[in-house]
């Protein structure tokens, strides 16, 4: 399928909806504990909202780790002690996930493909251990045993493999969800890690700088000095912003390091970590093998048409529209998807948004059995009648699964 055709297909899907300008990513901070030189002793959880306002949540309590909840509403926090669901605003606990063997002390959570957790417990005595985390909190698997008192800080799923990185004092490793074999893909300390969600390069904290770690073109700097804490990669900002932390300040880096914005902040750097809205989730759906949902969140974008894409080619370079880039490769299952061959596996990939911006889709594949085992599905959806010339408004970052 060429770029013209994907374009004139999602013009000829729209409808006349009103535009609407795409909402910008609050951010939510937390602190392991005491913060040096700062007003308190313990931890905390913090907000920052799109335009940069710094409200302080909660203090007084350790919290290790964040992500957003699959409804984008919620928070996903692990304490050392538990995971659990909260309330952002309220820090009200909607339910605990997990409390207790065999996690021994929370360092950080990762969200999975699968809408399951990847969860690392190290209590600097015993081996570090990756636990996936069934996403209701009914099972809890060991995925890796790692090496004793190694401190990892920071896991990520890799959007161009579907394997688990892992960012710690010793460098950065990689290895599938099974566990093994694992794999040093560079071997010096890093603080934090984050992924391009264009080029699929990844963006690592070292204690010299930031750094780009790209498959082909090798390591480079994006800005040298100090370590940037923990990071997040902000996709709403046109082509991506990293978000990070030196003390003092949270910085929004535009990829070549210049600094788009400086927020005082007197939690930044301190092993601060960062969550985000995230638009497209995906989760595998436990009444059969391989039946998978897609769930869609554009807030501020109720009733307009929506487009789900997947690819088996991977999501770059993607295809170019107007300033920025539809995060998937085109082939013959992003054409099938977009033209209504795919429904007797996909349902619901092509709509509207209800009133609060929101969709599903499901594919379920479960008919084609242990044929499809490790095959990777790349995918990504926009919205449409957007305020840009082509038409199209919001584009979700990529996602991957991989069957089983």
């Amino acid at each position: 399928m060429t770029t013209r055709a994907f374009f004139l297909l999602f013009l000829c899907l729209a409808s006349p909806f009103a535009p609407a300008q795409p909402l910008a990513g609050d951010l939510f901070l937390c602190t392991p504990g005491r913060v040096p030189g700062g007003p308190h002793m313990y931890g905390g959880l913090y907000h920052v909202s799109p335009q940069g306002k710094h409200t302080t949540l909660r203090l007084g309590r350790s919290y290790a780790d964040l992500v957003m909840d699959m409804n984008n509403k919620d928070l996903l926090i692990a304490t050392p002690i538990d995971v659990r669901i909260i309330n952002p605003f309220t820090q009200a606990t909607r339910r605990t996930l997990w409390n207790g063997s065999p996690i021994k002390y929370v360092q950080c959570i990762t969200p999975l493909h699968t809408g399951d957790l990847l969860v690392s417990s190290n209590d600097s005595r015993s081996p570090n251990q990756v636990f996936r985390l069934r996403y209701d909190g009914s099972a809890i698997t060991t995925i890796h045993a790692g090496i004793t008192g190694t401190n990892a800080y920071n896991y990520l799923q890799d959007l161009a493999t579907g394997d688990i990185l892992e960012a710690s004092w010793t460098g950065l490793r990689t290895f599938p969800l099974a566990g093994s074999p694992v794999t040093t893909l560079h071997g010096a300390t890093i603080y934090g890690i984050t992924q391009d969600h264009q080029d699929g390069s990844l963006i690592l904290s070292t204690p010299t700088g930031l750094m780009r770690l790209d498959r082909v073109k090798g390591l480079t700097t994006i800005r040298a000095g100090t370590s940037h804490g923990h990071l997040a990669f902000d996709r709403w900002v046109g082509k991506g912003e990293i978000v990070g932390g030196v003390p003092g300040s949270l910085l929004r880096l535009d990829g070549t390091g210049r600094i788009v914005a400086t927020i005082p902040c007197n939690v930044a750097g301190i092993n601060v970590c960062f969550g985000q809205g995230r638009n497209l989730v995906t989760r595998r759906i436990l009444t059969a093998r391989n039946r998978w949902q897609f769930t869609l969140d554009f807030p501020g974008e109720g009733g307009r048409p929506y487009v789900l894409g997947l690819s088996l080619s991977g999501f770059t370079p993607g295809i170019p529209v107007d300033t920025r880039v539809i995060p998937l490769q085109p082939d013959d299952l992003l054409r099938l998807t977009l033209t209504g061959g795919f429904t007797a596996f996909l349902q619901g990939n092509i709509g509207l948004l209800d009133a609060g911006g929101n969709a599903s889709a499901v594919l379920d594949v479960s008919p084609l059995g242990a044929a499809v085992k490790g095959v990777k599905i790349w995918a990504a959806a926009a919205t449409l009648n957007g305020p840009s010339l082509s038409g199209i408004g919001t584009i979700t970052r990529p996602a991957v699964i991989v069957l089983e």
